[in-house]
């Protein structure tokens, strides 16, 4: 709170917002829209490095064109964090990575038909190989 005779100067974001309503934060010092901006961008940087500790390419077929193609497949569903990999910190990330296997999306969905398929048998899927 300022004083008697301080001049305050109004919080402004980067992006030039300085209405108070509009900050978010502990420190109030960014606008929601830069703070999501943020975050989204720390979640993909996290993806990257994430992707790359698991050697950049599925573990099936090798297929590494485009990225977000990739997706993590956890070995045993039970054993997983309910944040997921949203983890912001990298040693809770790679922790979380490190019970899954980096599949490319069509070897994803053959492995999640497996597990369907070796439980009940549904009508009118064929059996994968």
């Amino acid at each position: 709170m300022a004083k008697k005779g301080e001049i305050v100067k109004p919080f402004q974001c980067s992006c030039g917002q300085t209405n108070s309503k509009m900050f978010t934060g502990k420190m109030k010092s960014t606008c929601k829209k830069c703070h999501s901006k943020d975050i989204g961008r720390r979640l993909i940087e996290a993806r990257e490095k994430a992707i790359e500790y698991k050697g950049g390419k599925c573990e099936h077929c090798g297929y590494n064109k485009y990225r977000g193609a990739l997706e993590f497949h956890h070995r045993d569903p039970t054993q997983k964090d309910p944040t997921g990999l949203r983890a912001y910190k990298l040693s809770r990330l790679f922790a979380e990575v490190d019970k899954c296997i980096l599949l490319c999306a069509n070897c994803h969905r053959e492995e999640h038909g497996k597990l369907r398929l070796g439980s009940v048998a549904e009508p009118g899927l064929m059996h994968l190989t």
